[in-house]
């Protein structure tokens, strides 16, 4: 999938969410199960 060339319409159709409500509890629950965190990962310098 090409994220950065889809609409936000398709975004948010595709990610099944809403621009106005967002997320339910529930659902954000599910999905950092599923995916983790939505974090980076911080390595040592050199």
């Amino acid at each position: 999938m090409q994220w950065h060339s889809m609409t936000i319409e398709e975004t948010v159709k595709q990610l099944n969410t809403s621009l106005s409500r967002g997320l339910a509890s529930e659902e954000v629950l599910k999905r950092q199960k599923t995916y983790g965190l939505n974090r980076l990962e911080v390595k040592k310098g050199k």
